[in-house]
């Protein structure tokens, strides 16, 4: 009997649930780039565990498909000569335990069915850790369709962070190797912990971008990314070294993928960006900046963040008037800038970051939270209008530096 009701269990389970797959029979996309072609193509990118612990490493510099030429091969060359290219671009898409796919299609869903159709196994997003989006494609007007069938068709929430790159998304993923640790998916969690900590990039998973192009509330800055040749000199302004954008970062490492400063959305895609220092002011009036550095040449404070900034909002008027107090602590170094000094400076950065997202016509920093308070129904709210309204706000800051000693 016992035998019996063990069997029946199993016949539940096998019709029960036709179309499971068995784990053996799937792989795990890690990353998935997505760029505009110049054909007018998308092409996307999956980064995948191999199973294997050790395999070739290659380089996208000697790649030969290119995300802003669309591609191709010339069909008239021996077919040898086809065959030893083809090997040269499977080799590069060997990495040390990680495969790289690539397919192009007339859109993404169409891509995703050519991967599905001639990967080794099926095809599985749930464990995305990142989504690599080209800036070409962030301003592309399918852009936002794109995200919200991701959000809605594949459930790609909370689990997938959403970046932007600078250049082909598709050759950042290729540069996107295991440093350090035994994990890929660990590694991008620790980087992107120490990103949050320096405050140069705004942390924005999938849903975050989706849900403030809906909302009405404000809206999404992601981090931006890049390919470092380590070409870039020092930055130019001495008052800070992170006004520069990905890919400009004065440094040389292990790693030449770096994610510096933000790409901003608005109700459709991308409409600007800022640099890694103009993040760091756009934490602070967001409430959300852990710790920076500021400076002036050899005169250095840490300044840091113990509330969110307290703003009031006055709608009664056509142009909305927003009040701001940011305070802040400041820890002196050996050489140190003046409080006054760093109050003055700090007063005049923000108003001007300000100034820049009024101009591109996007709030990211959660002003909307406040203003709807105002209102006493959702078709009210929306009535407002409240992007439009931002553009023309006045705005007052009151800046407080407070000396802490050590």
């Amino acid at each position: 009997m016992r035998y019996l009701c063990f069997a029946v269990l199993i016949a539940l389970g096998v019709f029960a649930f036709p179309g499971s797959t068995e784990i053996d029979a799937q792989v795990f996309a890690i990353n998935i780039g997505i760029d505009r072609l110049t054909n007018g193509m998308v092409r996307v990118t999956v980064q995948m565990p191999s199973g294997e612990a050790d395999g070739p490493s290659g380089s996208s510099s000697q790649q030969g498909s290119d995300s802003q030429s669309g591609g191709g091969e010339d069909t008239q060359e021996p077919q040898a000569k086809q065959l030893e290219k083809a090997h040269a671009i499977q080799q590069q898409s060997r990495q040390s335990g990680y495969l790289i796919s690539t397919a192009d299609g007339i859109n993404f869903a169409d891509a995703i069915s050519i991967l599905t159709a001639t990967l080794p196994r099926l095809l599985n997003m749930s464990q995305v850790k990142q989504v690599v989006f080209s800036e070409a494609f962030a301003r592309d007007a399918e852009f936002a369709p794109l995200v919200e069938s991701l959000i809605n068709a594949n459930e790609f929430y909370n689990a997938a962070e959403l970046v932007v790159c600078e250049g082909s998304a598709e050759e950042f993923i290729r540069e996107q190797n295991l440093i350090l640790g035994a994990r890929l998916s660990k590694a991008q969690d620790a980087a992107a912990y120490a990103h949050k900590l320096v405050g140069f990039v705004p942390s924005a998973h999938m849903a975050d971008i989706y849900y403030a192009m809906h909302s009405g509330y404000g809206d999404g800055a992601a981090a931006l990314c890049a390919t470092n040749l380590f070409q870039a000199l020092a930055s130019s302004n001495a008052l800070s070294s992170g006004t520069v954008y990905a890919g400009q970062v004065a440094r040389t490492g292990a790693n030449l993928n770096e994610y510096m400063g933000s790409a901003l959305f608005g109700d459709s895609g991308m409409v600007g960006r800022l640099t890694g220092h103009e993040t760091q002011l756009m934490n602070i009036l967001r409430g959300t900046l852990s710790e920076m550095l500021y400076m002036d040449g050899q005169r250095t404070s840490e300044l840091r963040q113990q509330a969110r900034p307290r703003v009031t909002i006055d709608t009664s008027g056509n142009a909305p008037r927003i009040s701001i107090y940011v305070e802040l602590q400041m820890i002196p170094h050996l050489r140190s800038l003046s409080a006054e000094e760093v109050r003055a400076r700090m007063t005049d950065e923000l108003l001007a970051l300000i100034v820049k997202c009024q101009a591109l016509g996007v709030e990211p920093f959660g002003f909307g939270k406040v203003a709807v308070r105002s209102f006493p129904t959702f078709e009210a709210w929306n009535g407002y209008h409240w992007r439009d309204r931002f553009a023309q706000a006045d705005v007052g800051l009151d800046v407080n530096v407070i000396t802490v000693d050590t």
